[in-house]
């Protein structure tokens, strides 16, 4: 009925318009709002008497349009905008819909951006428990008579985002007994900052061509490991028009990596996470018409490099760590080593290096570039000055990847008197270094790669390493390689490998394969199974034949949630013999201890409520059922990861309540942490409630609803015939219960004793009248 008035409205003025020639004013009238074929609604607007139509600026703004487009025009005391103000935009009036049909160019619609990273849905927690692990190994071998024992462990204990840690080993034989203290070291977390700080045994580093030392010390680093959804090198940005309300779908290399529906105007798709190399980008459009265009893009992503504006960063202070796995505290000189990389452009990756040590001062510069047509440049230089002998290191290379090819060349030379914290001017170094490796392939055709490394060193002399390698996938579960090497130095030596892989299903394969070069003449069989995530064995066996004598070796491996248990036989000439290992852990959280395989990271105690046997998931496997504690362990989690951890709603008895079955968890490095499911027992309390009437005799309170105020909030119970009540979820208590029935207030006191019953009688209550 609406329409039709608007209509007949929207006629009588139209029909005045086009046949007096004069309009005598503007006139209000409402229509339907069409822009790029997206219906925006009904509005009031301005037929002017130009035949324009205004619209008022707030409604324009509610589009998805740009602000401030067109002039501004006054009527009844709004700001209205006119349609024939803005430049490039088209309106036409559709009389028989009482429809305004507006067509925009995309230039004039607001630039909308859609966030394609990844990110965690949930803060990163820190371990809310304090807790600690204890992993220890222990294994006996003996070969051709000789025997020996093992044992090693690693402790830690942390609390929030503090973890200290300690690795030791022990062995004995007929000749030696070792006992040695590994790595210690106390772990700070800030993952506000995305930093770790480090004391005690810490491995140092200068970067990617400096050195590599044990210090007993301090490191300071950058650790992008505490977001691990943070894509710290350059990613891909898209961008695009829509004319119309859209579906748009992205695709990287032919693999979809985003759909959206977006409105008109143009888009961009930032932080798109490819994968590394060259590779093509394709954006498909499809309108609410039906009209489909595709536009292709190519790209080329590095991990070699830095999103602008990033830092890369550690810088390590200490002592050197002298005699590692012999001695315990055996420290030396003073050292410092870091290095600091800078994202100036997402095409241009900087750095700094130092090292520094008794009598030594080393000092580098490297830096990364993106070639425009694909691939990365990189350099770097650094001098030292040792004990008055000065040298230099300069370094240079190209890589480029893309699906079907790849290609890497690199050089490097050192004079004769540079020096590191690892290394002496007196120490033997290369004068020229070569590495150079291509590859090509399909996947009908196979990959074939080819390296070629050159050593020119001052005193050793010279050594070149030339391998080929192929290899083909003939089927879903059988492929085919081969290898082949020639080693140059003193003599010239040569092989060459070929054989087959087969998938043979069930985490089984095997390969077959045959060795020839000088000298040399081997047939080797083998056949393995992994063993699976939870409880299961194991295996592997092969067998090699050469020119003298056949030799077999074998490994069979069990593992349950206690721990992880391995046997392996090897007859073989000079390593005949058998060696018997076992893995476990145990750890605590809070007041709760567990047995189990190795921690290697994360671990926490679920709990649900006092409820025994409820099956608990991570990523849908079973860990285990809870306890009489209502408790299980999950001892291996992803720390700085979301981890989500289920439970199985059929094992909660239907007298409890559950507010959730699903929990996800983002824990510290190596730590403990407790989630809680929230349960709770049904409890409830019935009787019959009674007031006395004029005469003193009792009365049922009938029909009506009881109301208990308790810790901020009312409960209420039903009162049926006879004065019987029932009311849920009331604590153990006192509690005073208001009643209303037959226009007369009265006062009951109920009194919940501790119980187990799921409903508790309480008997008959009194209520008292009051005013």
């Amino acid at each position: 009925m609406r329409c039709a008035c608007l209509s007949i409205i929207f006629s009588m003025i139209m029909f005045q318009l086009l046949h007096t020639g004069t309009v005598f004013a503007a006139d209000l009238i409402v229509l339907k709002m069409v822009l790029n074929g997206e219906d925006k609604g009904e509005f009031f607007m301005v037929l002017s008497d130009d035949n324009d139509i205004w619209i008022k600026k707030d409604d324009l703004g509610r589009t998805e349009l740009l602000e401030g487009l067109g002039s501004d025009t006054f009527f009844d005391g709004e700001i209205y905008v006119p349609l024939s103000s803005i430049s490039g935009l088209l309106f036409r009036i559709y009389q028989d819909e009482a429809a305004l049909d507006i067509t925009a160019p995309p230039h004039l619609f607001k630039k909308q951006y859609v966030d394609a990273s990844v990110d965690r849905s949930h803060e990163l927690g820190s371990a809310d428990a304090t807790s600690g692990f204890l992993n220890y190994y222990g294994g006996y071998s003996r070969f051709d008579e000789f025997e020996i024992f093992n044992f090693s462990g690693e402790m830690g204990i942390g609390t929030g985002n503090y973890l200290a840690r300690s690795t030791f080993s022990y062995s004995r034989s007929e000749e030696t007994v070792k006992a040695a203290r590994l790595i210690s070291d106390l772990t700070i977390t800030d993952s506000k900052n995305l930093r770790t700080i480090t004391a005690g045994d810490v491995t140092a580093s200068s970067g990617p061509f400096g050195s590599c030392k044990l210090l007993g010390g301090l490191k300071i680093s950058r650790n992008y490991a505490l977001s691990p959804y943070l894509i710290k090198y350059p990613s891909l940005n898209l961008s695009g028009t829509a004319e119309s309300p859209s579906e748009v779908e992205v695709y990287l290399n032919d693999t979809l990596a985003r759909r959206e529906t977006l409105s008109p105007g143009e888009f961009e798709f930032n932080d798109l996470p490819p994968t590394g190399g060259a590779g093509t980008a394709r954006i498909v459009i499809r309108d609410i018409y039906g009209r489909e265009r595709a536009v292709s893009t190519p790209y080329y992503i590095s991990d070699r490099l830095l999103k602008k504006g990033l830092h890369e960063y550690s810088y390590s202070l200490g002592f050197i760590r002298e005699n590692f796995g012999t001695k315990n505290f055996d420290y030396g000189r003073a050292a410092f080593l870091g290095y600091h990389d800078f994202g100036l452009s997402d095409n241009f990756r900087a750095g700094l290096s130092s090292e520094a040590s008794k009598a030594l001062i080393n000092i580098g510069l490297r830096g990364s570039a993106l070639v425009p047509k694909g691939g990365v440049v990189s350099a770097a230089v650094s001098c030292s000055r040792n004990m008055g002998t000065s040298g230099a290191n300069w370094s240079a290379g190209y890589a480029y990847v893309s699906r079907n090819f790849n290609l890497n060349v690199s050089l490097q030379s050192a004079s004769r008197g540079y020096s590191s914290v690892s290394m002496k001017p007196s120490d033997d170094k290369a004068k020229l270094m070569v590495s150079n490796s291509v590859g090509f392939g399909w996947d009908r055709a196979g990959f074939i790669t080819a390296a070629y490394t050159y050593f020119d060193t001052y005193a050793a002399g010279t050594t070149s390493i030339t391998a080929v390698s192929y290899n083909k996938a003939l089927s879903n579960d059988t492929s085919f390689f081969l290898n082949a090497i020639q080693v140059r130095d003193v003599e010239t030596k040569q092989e060459i490998t070929l054989g087959l892989r087969v998938y043979l299903g069930q985490r089984t394969s095997g390969a077959v394969s045959y060795s020839g070069g000088k000298g040399s003449d081997i047939k080797r069989a083998e056949i393995q199974k992994s063993p699976p995530t939870g409880t299961g064995f194991g295996y592997r066996a092969g067998v090699e034949n050469t020119r003298s004598r056949n030799n077999a070796e074998g490994h069979l491996s069990y593992q349950n949630r206690y721990g992880m248990y391995k046997a392996e036989l090897s007859d073989r000439p000079g390593g005949s013999g058998y060696r018997i290992s076992y893995a476990g852990g145990m750890g605590f959280i809070g007041e709760s201890v567990f047995f189990g395989r190795p921690v290697t990271d994360s671990f926490a105690k679920v709990k649900v409520g006092d409820i025994e046997g409820v099956r608990v998931y991570s990523y849908n496997n079973e860990i285990g059922k809870t306890d009489s504690h209502g408790e299980v362990i999950i001892p291996d989690l992803q720390s700085f990861n979301e981890n989500r951890i289920d439970i199985e709603p059929d094992d909660v008895p239907i007298t409890y309540s559950i507010r959730s079955l699903t929990r996800h968890i983002t824990p510290a490095f190596r730590s403990g942490s407790v989630v809680e499911f929230d349960v709770d027992k049904m409890r409830a309390v019935s009787g019959t409630v009674y007031i006395m009437d004029e005469k003193g005799v009792e009365a049922p309170v009938q029909y009506t609803i009881m109301r208990i105020e308790t810790e901020g909030k009312i409960i209420e119970g039903m009162v049926g015939s006879d004065g019987g009540f029932y009311i849920e979820d009331l604590p153990p208590g006192g509690y005073r219960a208001k009643i209303t029935f037959k226009e007369k207030t009265c006062i009951a006191d109920i009194s919940v004793p501790e119980s187990e019953d799921t409903v508790k009688d309480l008997g008959k209550v009194a209520c008292e009248a009051v005013q």
